[in-house]
């Protein structure tokens, strides 16, 4: 009301006031509203603890959750006699179709199908007791629900960290690495690269393999700062390095936007014939984009 205006207007008369004398009024930062200008920290894997929460952003499941899901579907089917049944059924089941496809092959070489039969009998057997004694499922312990998610979603990080022993050293080429984006303890984005020698076209260059943002912080500037980020690493530690390149999907739009924007302006496809020569690579539908350092 009256009280805003009155403000607004000595807000005008002390801007009149300073551009008619030269007066320096005090510098202010208005707040931000937008969540991917702060808060959020970027840092290179440096050690094996920091695995779990790389391979829990990519998977989309921890470890507690990934025993918790086992766990319910085994409770599913020994939930009830007729679920057991069930299982114990497809287990039969199972089995037998093993030893039909067993003992087809041996007709088909001129031989009888008996020890297929014996085999599906045996097989089938043997996997509808498993069921009934509710194995069917098997339920990890948490530090093998762990040690499975490294395994399937962060194993080329984890083979560099071994490779590389002490990981102080940042001029040490050897196997994959990775730089992460947090919020807090969270991981919400990641960008993986490579040392590679001299390929075809390429001089000694880093490749980026895997950029991952989540989707409830895109459109955020964050896979601009983690490719910044990789740039000035790699400018600071690679001596020989001259150039980073990446591979997208010629149908990617969004992906070829963001990386012209961090200057990958050279773009090729590596689905044509000689590709292989020149980049190292041939595939399909896809592109190779790189610049220089």
């Amino acid at each position: 009301g009256l009280f805003t205006m009155m403000n607004y207007n000595l807000l005008l008369i002390l801007l009149a006031l300073s551009a008619a004398s030269g007066l320096q009024l005090p510098r202010f930062t208005l707040p931000t509203n937008n969540p991917g200008s702060r808060g959020l920290a970027y840092s290179v894997v440096r050690s094996k603890s920091e695995l779990i929460p790389l391979a829990t952003f990519r998977a989309g499941k921890s470890p507690e959750a990934l025993v918790a899901s086992q766990s319910q579907l085994k409770a599913g089917y020994e939930a009830s006699a007729k679920d057991r049944l069930k299982s114990v059924l497809e287990g039969v089941g199972a089995g037998m179709i093993v030893g039909l496809c067993l003992s087809g092959l041996e007709f088909g070489s001129g031989s009888g199908g008996q020890s297929g039969i014996i085999v599906g009998i045996t097989s089938g057997g043997l996997i509808g007791l498993n069921n009934l004694l509710g194995k069917r499922v098997y339920v990890m312990t948490l530090p093998e629900a762990e040690k499975r998610l490294v395994q399937d979603f962060s194993s080329g990080v984890e083979s560099g960290l071994t490779l590389r022993g002490d990981d102080s050293a940042d001029s040490e080429t050897k196997g994959d690495r990775c730089i992460v984006c947090r919020d807090g303890d969270d991981v919400i984005g990641c960008v993986d690269f490579q040392f590679r020698t001299s390929r075809g076209v390429l001089p000694d260059h880093v490749h980026v393999k895997n950029m991952m943002v989540s989707e409830d912080y895109r459109r955020r500037g964050i896979g601009t700062r983690l490719m910044e980020e990789l740039q000035a690493f790699v400018k600071s530690n690679y001596e020989t390095v001259e150039a980073v390149s990446l591979e997208v999907d010629d149908d990617n739009a969004k992906a070829i936007a963001l990386y012209q924007k961090s200057g990958f302006d050279n773009m090729e496809s590596i689905g044509r014939i000689g590709s292989k020569n020149k980049y190292g690579t041939f595939v399909l539908g896809r592109s190779i984009m790189y610049k220089s350092l």
